[in-house]
C-alpha cells in the first residue's frame, strides 16, 4: 500500500491516467536496484501504444483486433511484467 499516490489520485477518487502511470513507473526505476533495465525496458515498450490505447479506451466502443495486438507487442510487455514481478518478490 506504500506509494499509492504513484496511481491513483486521492482527490479526485480515481486511478491515474497511464501517462501519468508510466512516468511515475520510469522515474521509479531506481528503486527496482538491479531490475531497473527492465523497468525502463517495460516503459519504453508501453509507452510505444500509449496513444493508440487512450484513444481506444475513450472511444465508445473499440474491441482491438489481434493484429492490434500483436503489433504493439502487449503480450511481452506482459512476460516483462511477470519477470519483474516474480523477482521483486
Amino acid at each position: 500500500m506504500e506509494h499509492r499516490e504513484k496511481y491513483f489520485d486521492f482527490s479526485r477518487g480515481r486511478f491515474l491516467d497511464f501517462g501519468f502511470l508510466l512516468k511515475n513507473f520510469r522515474d521509479s526505476s531506481k528503486d527496482f536496484g538491479p531490475e531497473k533495465q527492465l523497468v525502463k525496458r517495460i516503459c519504453k515498450m508501453a509507452s510505444e501504444f500509449k496513444e493508440t490505447a487512450d484513444g481506444m479506451t475513450h472511444s465508445l466502443y473499440h474491441v482491438a483486433s489481434k493484429k492490434e495486438v500483436d503489433e504493439k507487442n502487449f503480450q511481452h510487455v506482459l512476460d516483462l511484467i511477470q519477470i519483474l514481478e516474480k523477482s521483486i518478490k
